[in-house]
């Protein structure tokens, strides 16, 4: 019994499309690791006005998903710390790798969208391609001199922290990441600098 033309070319176009779809998944799980996250994070501080013996200020937090996959995050967390004006400078803290010491704790640990009991918001989660910002409003003294800024957050996808020593990633090294490590980001503030940009915005939205 002859094979048909039409039943050899079927066969043939069925077996491309498996090697072509096979090559797609392993060019985006093996080459281009589209299972894992790919975000960016950035942190900001403006000043938004004066009360009492207080600036105001609002803290922004900015995580962009440069992938297609949808990425939840889990323990979004930020510190605000301070310098202030009568505080002497001290590189002495050998824990911070002697940088200079922001003594004074305004916020610590605080979560950018709470979960806990009935704190709990909603899942913080950025789909593919969105840059989403997170916003919090607080308050400095007038005292202040400079302000350390740091924030940071695991994705969902890398699954719970693990020993350190026993979840290495092969190949790579000693500091390998480890499933459940964070991305995290450590900006300082002027905040002589922050009220001439927010002197400089008012005088553009007055002409």
């Amino acid at each position: 019994m002859e094979t048909h033309w039409s039943e050899v070319v079927h066969n043939l176009l069925e077996s491309a499309a498996i090697i072509v779809g096979g090559a797609w998944i392993i060019y985006r799980f093996g080459i281009s690791r589209e299972q894992y996250p790919k975000l960016q994070l950035d942190v900001d501080i403006s000043l938004i006005g004066v009360h009492q013996d207080e600036y105001l200020v609002e803290l922004c937090a900015t995580v962009e998903n440069k992938g297609s996959v949808r990425q939840t995050i889990k323990d979004f967390r930020f510190d605000l710390r301070a310098l202030m004006t009568d505080t002497p400078v001290t590189t002495k803290n050998d824990y911070i790798n002697n940088q200079v010491e922001f003594s004074k704790t305004l916020i610590l640990d605080k979560e950018w969208v709470p979960q806990q009991g009935n704190k709990a918001w909603y899942a913080a989660f950025i789909d593919g391609g969105i840059v989403q910002k997170y916003r919090y409003i607080t308050s400095i003294p007038k005292t202040t001199s400079y302000l350390l800024f740091y924030t940071k957050f695991s994705p969902k996808s890398l699954g719970q922290k693990r020993d350190i020593t026993e979840d290495l990633v092969p190949g790579e090294g000693s500091n390998d990441l480890k499933r459940g490590d964070f991305y995290h980001v450590q900006k300082t503030f002027s905040v002589e600098k922050l009220i001439e940009s927010n002197k400089k915005q008012t005088l553009q939205k007055q002409e």
